[in-house]
């Protein structure tokens, strides 16, 4: 399903070259749940970046659902990409409704996108909202602007699936949200990439959420994947041994990272 083929990601200014990649190979099967985990400047986002389509590599290939995409922009990948991202604030359209962008992204796939849900599909959005027992079912009406960090974010998982992606990017989507809802969140995304069966890779600085969610995990440093856990052995692990595994690498200098908290 992805394919990240020898990327290398270069940014230079003026005399400064900082390697944010270096020689970045991986691929993820159809359905596959991969966690990447690094400390700050890791290259985790560009990364994600580079797969989205929002910078292009210096070097190398990547391929979505056997397609080479590396030369198409980011708004025609976002045909089969969808991604959340930290900011609550971002990923919805505050000034419409739920309803309106509950909408949108049923139409994303389409042209002639409508800002009305047909009845039957208006009242299945209800039930899976209500599910969520955060009340937004009975707030459908409602401006996203209204809504708290926690309901933003659980909107755009619901939007990121209803657009039915080739491939879903979540780019520390719970750090920014209390622990309450960051666990709302995460159990939320888990149950549906495990129901819609979506590809998956989501980037943490989160020890115990890259342990507990996904089926294979790489650690990034200095633009490098160093350490790869999948299978038995990533169920089994705990974050004392992720830890000795950064610290084993002098790597595990960033607090939250250290925390294991959400």
């Amino acid at each position: 399903m992805l394919k990240v083929e020898g990327v290398t990601k270069l940014f230079v200014s003026g005399r400064d070259r900082v390697t944010a990649l270096s020689n970045l190979s991986m691929e993820l099967d159809r359905g596959a749940f991969l966690t990447v985990i690094g400390s700050n400047g890791a290259g985790k986002s560009t990364l994600l970046n580079v797969i989205s389509g929002s910078i292009a590599p210096t070097t190398g290939r990547v391929w979505i659902a056997g397609q080479d995409v590396t030369s198409v922009p980011e708004h025609r990948r976002a045909r089969w990409i969808a991604r959340i991202v930290q900011d609550p604030l971002q990923g919805t359209s505050p000034n419409l409704s739920i309803a309106e962008n509950l909408a949108l992204a049923t139409k994303r796939r389409r042209r002639g996108l409508r800002r009305a849900l047909p009845r039957a599909l208006r009242r299945k959005l209800m039930e899976i909202l209500k599910g969520y027992a955060m009340g937004l079912d009975r707030r459908m009406e409602d401006p996203v602007c209204l809504l708290s960090g926690g309901e933003r974010q659980a909107l755009a998982v619901t939007m990121a699936t209803l657009a039915q992606p080739h491939l879903l990017l979540l780019d520390e989507h719970t750090a920014a949200l209390d622990p309450h809802n960051a666990q709302r969140i995460s159990a939320l995304t888990q149950e549906f990439v495990e129901e819609l069966g979506l590809t998956t890779v989501m980037v943490t600085h989160n020890m115990e959420q890259a342990i507990e969610m996904g089926t294979r995990l790489l650690m990034m440093h200095k633009g490098q994947f160093v350490i790869e856990i999948e299978g038995e052995a990533k169920r089994t692990t705990s974050v004392a041994e992720l830890v000795e595994l950064f610290t084993q690498r002098h790597i595990a200098e960033d607090e939250l990272l250290l925390a294991g908290r959400i």
